[in-house]
């Protein structure tokens, strides 16, 4: 697997300039099951690699590498620290092939922005029910997932809406506010199997971003750029 405790020490070693804080996570592999005579599922350990700053962090498990951010600047960025991690795993693995390549934006509008809600989401954002009930609604979610174009092993899964105080679609990539939100969160992936390698992996994920963001920019008006600091 890919966090092979073997390999996890010469992976830390090229990526330490950059990450410098590891951390070791264990938790089971599924959901905890309700009582059985079954032997108890074995533990995933997470290794876990936090820049100075704490603001980028890359995850490396025995299926899986991650690299999450609350400091997104733009897609170049994003991408070039990420080929860095997939180099510095293809050079010590010994996987052969991926089974799902995946990249993921989640953009919150908090409840002092909701006067201008209008403005800054594109119509079909807003239903007629949802924008009538916008007051007092305090959980209204859509959810849809669609096949990209090309191959029938991708996808685009976006799910957005209010969401009450204290509640979150994933606990594990958004935390709860005490606050009222508004929130998109759209993860573009494939499931064709790819051999391990960082140029052909980050050649798909460029492939996602882009189509995440076409889905972000039919979602969102200018304005919404300019008042969150992007470019129109």
């Amino acid at each position: 697997g890919l966090g092979d405790p073997r390999r996890i020490a010469p992976f830390q070693d090229k990526i330490r300039a950059s990450y410098p804080e590891p951390q070791m996570e264990e938790g089971p592999l599924h959901p905890p099951a309700p009582p059985s005579p079954n032997p108890p599922l074995p533990a995933r350990i997470t290794y876990r690699f936090m820049d100075p700053d704490h603001r980028w962090r890359a995850s490396l498990s025995h299926d899986f590498l991650a690299l999450e951010t609350k400091a997104y600047t733009s897609r170049s960025d994003f991408l070039g620290r990420f080929q860095a991690l997939l180099k510095a795993l293809e050079g010590v693995t010994k996987t052969e092939s991926i089974h799902r390549i995946g990249i993921r934006y989640i953009d919150r509008i908090r409840e002092k922005d909701f006067s201008r809600i209008q403005e800054i989401l594109a119509p079909s954002m807003i239903t007629g029910v949802e924008a009538l009930f916008q007051e007092m609604a305090q959980h209204f979610l859509h959810d849809m997932m669609v096949t990209l174009p090309g191959t029938r092993k991708s996808g685009l899964r976006a799910r957005w809406g209010f969401l009450p105080p204290n509640m979150t679609v994933d606990p594990n990539a958004l935390e709860p506010l005490p606050e009222k939100t508004w929130i998109l969160d759209t993860d573009a992936f494939s499931t064709a199997k790819a051999p391990m390698k960082a140029e052909k992996i980050l050649k798909v994920t460029t492939g996602l971003a882009e189509k995440a963001y076409a889905f972000f920019r039919f979602a969102v008006t200018d304005r919404f750029l300019e008042l969150y600091g992007g470019k129109p």
